[in-house]
């Protein structure tokens, strides 16, 4: 599937910042079939106002680390009859199979239901999926390259390498549709 990238130097949301995309996108081409819109990821070099599955509870966004937001349409990955509940999964398992293509063994790898991913019980990844049907929206952060807090990680510093925010963008995307297309059977 094609992966059209917006890229942000200061956003408040990137979530926000899609869901509002979708809701212009939808005003603009009302008369147009929301599965003919290529997938779309918002990626900010910064948030100011990251948030958390809880809205009591926010990311913390480094300047510099993965802080990006995919729109895709759920019923052309065929999760119409699984909606975001089917998707969550995927999203972690594809951030799994990422960070293990950057080197880290499969064993140091953990999640911590129902949306963070682990290195070393150390926190990497949090994944936050909002609905707008037929689109769903996939914020993921990942520390790239700082760890803002003791208890987390990042691949910089778990790996020792430092790995374009563009690419892992369009990795993941490809780790996604990829794994929906084998979950859900669409050839």
């Amino acid at each position: 599937m094609t992966l059209k990238i917006v890229q942000l130097d200061t956003v408040g949301s990137t979530n926000d910042y899609a869901l509002d995309l979708i809701s212009d996108m939808t005003r603009k081409h009302a008369t147009t079939d929301a599965t003919e819109w290529v997938d779309i990821a918002v990626l900010a070099d910064m948030q100011t106002a990251g948030r958390g599955r809880m809205n009591s509870r926010t990311w913390i966004s480094t300047r510099g680390n993965f802080h990006c937001s995919y729109i895709i349409n759920l019923d052309k990955l065929g999760l119409q009859e699984h909606g975001t509940a089917g998707l969550n999964p995927i999203v972690l398992h594809a951030i799994v199979t990422l960070l293990t293509r950057l080197g880290s063994e499969t064993d140091a790898i953990s999640i911590k239901a129902p949306n963070d991913v682990m290195i070393h019980d150390k926190k990497i990844s949090g994944v936050l999926i909002e609905t707008s049907y037929p689109h769903a929206v996939i914020g993921i952060g990942i520390n790239t390259v700082v760890a803002p807090i003791q208890t987390s990680t990042s691949i910089l510093k778990a790996f020792g390498i430092q790995v374009s925010n563009t690419d892992i963008a369009t990795q993941l995307h490809s780790i996604i549709t990829a794994e929906c297309s084998v979950c859900c059977n669409i050839t």
